[in-house]
This record gives structure tokens, C-alpha cells and sequence, in this order.
């Protein structure tokens, strides 16, 4: 089974303004009629958001898509008749910052999803070509020692 993202459909893909990321699983793989139904009320302290859902209290934080980098929400074209069925993705919006959330405590730099947008921005410092100036420093200040 292979897996395949229609870049092309970033291209009509709408932006959405609204995009949170929850801290639960929902059993149910179909249309949810948001936009309609769930109109969270949150209150917001600073960068600190609180609201609940279901009954549970929920606090949250923005945060930014790195620079160069898109956020996408993606739908599965069409229903597959097996599992070996290859799948489709299609990009149905976009977005360039989003609210996660935690149950019951408080976005720390610790969590999960703020440490993997900060290993975006230092995986690319990481992975860059170093120039030949750089190199050059670099084995000097070795020697030096």
C-alpha cells in the first residue's frame, strides 16, 4: 500500500483562520460538522488559553508554522476497500499557526508539540552546508586548542 499528498491540491486548499489540535481521539472517521457544532468558548491570559471540552478543562497555546513552511489539513479521497488499497490524500486547508492543547495543565516547553516545531528551526540550522569560510574557522579554532 502506498501513500500519496496531491501537492496540487495545496492550491485550492482554503486558509483557515481557526485550527486546533485536541488532546484526544475521536473513534469515528468521517465528516464532523464543525463549523456548526463546536464553538469552544475560550478565554485567553496572555499566551495561556483555557476552555473545556466536554466537561474537561483544557489549556492551550498558539503556536507559529515555522518560516517556509505550510500547515495543512489533509482528507482522504474517496473510501478504500481494503487495507492494501493504495490512499490518496488530498490538501483541503491551510494554515500558518494553530492552537494545541493540553489536559489539565498548563503548554510548557516541554511538551510534545512545541518541542517539534522547535526541532524544525534546529534541524535546519543542523542540516545546512557549511561553507568553505565556515569549515575553515572551524578547523582553526580545533587546532588552537
Amino acid at each position: 500500500m502506498t501513500t500519496t499528498i496531491d501537492t496540487r491540491s495545496l492550491l485550492f486548499a482554503s486558509t483557515s483562520d481557526s485550527c486546533h489540535l485536541m488532546p484526544c481521539k475521536v473513534h469515528l472517521d468521517d465528516e464532523a460538522n464543525t463549523s456548526i457544532f463546536f464553538h469552544p468558548s475560550i478565554k485567553q491570559e496572555g499566551q495561556l488559553k483555557t476552555a473545556a471540552f466536554r466537561g474537561r478543562p483544557l489549556n492551550g497555546k498558539v503556536l507559529d508554522i515555522p518560516s517556509g513552511y505550510t500547515g495543512v489539513m489533509l482528507t482522504e479521497r474517496g473510501k478504500r476497500s481494503t487495507e492494501e488499497e493504495d490512499r490518496l490524500l488530498l490538501v483541503s486547508h491551510k494554515f500558518d499557526h494553530f492552537t494545541y492543547w493540553n489536559l489539565d495543565k498548563e503548554p510548557s516547553s516541554d511538551d510534545l508539540t512545541q518541542r517539534a516545531m522547535q526541532w524544525i528551526d534546529l534541524s535546519s540550522v543542523l542540516h545546512r552546508p557549511i561553507s568553505s569560510e565556515e569549515s575553515k574557522d572551524s578547523q582553526e579554532s580545533v587546532k588552537g586548542q
